[in-house]
């Protein structure tokens, strides 16, 4: 009798340890729930970054702590912020982080790169705010003689991506494609570039009077394969530097051996008599933008990145380049966002921030 009693005491034990263990974990869930709301956190940090794509410095500094805004950089650099995606977050204790891939590029230059952001935000007495930022940059692109080239993280190493003279010729014009026609490939010098935000392709551009827009896919382990070679990462035969097209690097050795990490280049487009400033993509890259500039006065073109057909030929007429300048906002998820300029001096009323969708490529205005 005595083993019975024992026996349901001991059972009764487990159960009210295990009911008081469901209770805690239910009750720890609810408590983790209210110190910060993930939501509300993710919202501050894009409108954070959103403020600096439009290089709106000072709202961006209002969502951040006192210590962030002692810390915060007086002077702007040589790289512009244009484009984000949120990669992924992490909920630790009181606070949130949350990892970006930013797109940093130079305005009209072969210079671009791409870096990793953390943004740490937590609650304060006054609301949410951002705590700490943590920034590395995973790729950079840069002109080195007649090469693109690329360095990834902190590596010394580093590889050409595409050399000039490898460009295409012509290519088939996006304006009158009834009659197949072929226009020629500016290909004096590279302009404005930069990185698919997977790091897995870069846009490039060239100028000669006129400018060529396409995209590289970029193979990395080429990269690696290549830095195992002589000096300078030779790859040996078959790189793009053979067939007697010797180059010499800024310190004057041969680096015509190199392999290119470049695999394969979708030509978009040739914008007649004109210079890029910038090329973005949108989060998920299906659309890169393009703002270019005719005689000084910038207007923009959103292309479908695998096909390169323009998503909205209409933008053209709508703002005229001779009575409006265009020039880009930010992408959201699913629109790219631009500014409209009267060049006529009056308060026009079609001045303001538009969007284009990239569902079903209307215009709208934003009140």
């Amino acid at each position: 009798m005595k083993r019975i009693i024992v026996s349901l005491l001991l059972i009764l034990l487990v159960f009210t340890a295990y009911g008081c263990n469901r209770g805690e974990g239910r009750e720890g869930r609810r408590v983790k729930g209210t110190v910060i709301n993930t939501e509300e956190a993710m919202k501050l940090s894009e409108k954070y970054l959103t403020f600096l794509v439009s290089e709106n410095y000072e709202e961006a500094l209002k969502l951040c702590s006192e210590d962030i805004k002692e810390g915060a950089q007086k002077e702007k650099g040589d790289l512009r912020l244009v484009g984000f995606m949120m990669d992924n977050y992490d909920e630790a204790g009181s606070s949130l982080m949350i990892n970006y891939k930013l797109s940093l590029v130079k305005k009209g230059e072969p210079r671009a790169d791409l870096d990793n952001l953390s943004i740490t935000v937590a609650r304060e007495d006054d609301g949410y705010k951002i705590t700490k930022l943590s920034a590395k940059t995973e790729k950079e692109a840069y002109l080195e003689g007649n090469a693109l080239r690329q360095r990834r993280e902190e590596e010394v190493q580093s590889s050409p991506i595409i050399r000039l003279h490898r460009l295409p010729v012509e290519i088939y014009s996006r304006e009158n494609k009834a009659e197949y026609t072929k226009v020629t490939v500016p290909r004096e010098r590279f302009s404005a570039v930069t990185f698919g935000y997977q790091g897995e392709s870069i846009a490039i551009s060239s100028e000669n009077g006129s400018s060529y827009i396409g995209i590289i896919a970029i193979d990395d382990s080429q990269q690696t394969f290549s830095s195992m070679g002589g000096s300078g990462g030779g790859g040996g035969k078959g790189s793009q530097g053979q067939e007697g097209n010797q180059e010499e690097g800024l310190s004057g050795e041969d680096i015509s051996s190199e392999k290119p990490i470049g695999k394969e280049i979708s030509s978009i487009d040739v914008i007649e008599n004109s210079t890029i400033n910038y090329l973005v993509f949108s989060k998920d890259e299906k659309y890169i933008m393009a703002e270019y500039a005719v005689n000084g006065i910038s207007s923009i073109k959103v292309y479908k990145a695998e096909s390169g057909d323009p998503i909205h030929k209409e933008l053209e007429s709508i703002f005229p380049i001779s009575s409006y300048q265009l020039t880009f906002n930010s992408f959201t998820e699913d629109e790219v966002t631009f500014k409209v300029e009267s060049l006529k001096g009056d308060n026009n009323q079609e001045e303001g921030i538009y969007g284009l969708s990239l569902e079903d490529h209307s215009i709208k205005k934003h009140e």
